[in-house]
């Protein structure tokens, strides 16, 4: 029997098969490293401008209202659906896996405001791709959109679940309500879309007057129908009708909001 050694030299005509063998080979990996790659961060996107939109993209954000991290999850939610620990300590890559198993459990309905302004869709969020989590809980366990509100509380009690304008606009808020008195900023900033932080001191000021209850997430600076209704409901309990009661706030409105 002859012996080869280990690294023998292959024939001129096998080396060459074999470097056009492993030429091909490496470039099939590499193309498939990169469409993983492609695949593994394809639905980053959209999760990240749902951050954007719930907590000013601050994945680490708590503060202490029953919400935390990126995506704004409640304790139960986060653990129901095989969150370990809180929220906010977790990676963005785990609250996203977490995310994953929401979206496909309830839907892009469990960001109602900031899914429809990202584009979140079961597809592109990941929600086909999820693993799922199998507890009886589950279907019992709400979304912190869907936190259900004890018949009992009072409308003053249950302002205090909603959650609390993201970081990025914090600044601006706490500065307009220092000031004794805030001009009218105008009928052209509630508009259905438009976003500012006199939007956002509308909502926190309906909320704190007992006006809160068309809010699902909470008062945000983008003007939308929930703040519509909510300012609906107040104008009607000043006695107000017709076109007084359309909604949209005007000077009479704001003042009367913005009175302590």
């Amino acid at each position: 029997m002859r012996y080869t050694p280990r690294h023998a030299t292959l024939p001129s005509r096998r080396l060459a098969r074999a470097a056009t063998t492993g030429i091909a080979g490496a470039a099939l990996a590499a193309g498939a490293g990169i469409a993983t790659s492609t695949s593994a961060h394809a639905d980053d996107g959209v999760w990240d401008r749902v951050a954007a939109c719930e907590s000013g993209g601050n994945w680490s954000i708590n503060t202490g209202n029953g919400f935390s991290g990126g995506l704004q999850f409640t304790g139960s939610t986060w653990r129901a659906y095989g969150g370990s620990g809180s929220a906010h300590n977790a990676s963005k890559a785990e609250q996203i896996r977490v995310a994953k198993r929401v979206l496909a459990g309830q839907g892009p309905g469990a960001w109602p405001v900031c899914s429809k302004k990202a584009g979140l869709g079961r597809s592109n969020g990941g929600a086909s791709s999820a693993d799922t989590v199998t507890s009886s809980r589950s279907s019992s366990r709400t979304s912190k959109v869907t936190t259900q509100r004890s018949s009992s509380s009072t409308k003053s009690s249950s302002t205090k679940a909603y959650r609390t304008t993201p970081k990025s606009s914090m600044g601006s808020v706490k500065h307009v309500q220092r000031a004794s008195s805030l001009a009218f900023p105008g009928a052209s900033t509630f508009s259905l879309g438009h976003s500012s932080a006199m939007t956002t001191l509308l909502g926190q000021r309906l909320v704190a007057k007992g006006f809160g209850d068309s809010y699902r997430v909470g008062p945000g600076p983008v003007f939308t129908a929930a703040d519509k209704a909510a300012v609906a409901s107040f104008q009607r309990a000043q006695g107000w009708t017709g076109a007084d009661a359309d909604g949209i706030p005007g000077p009479a409105t704001w003042s009367r909001l913005m009175a302590r």
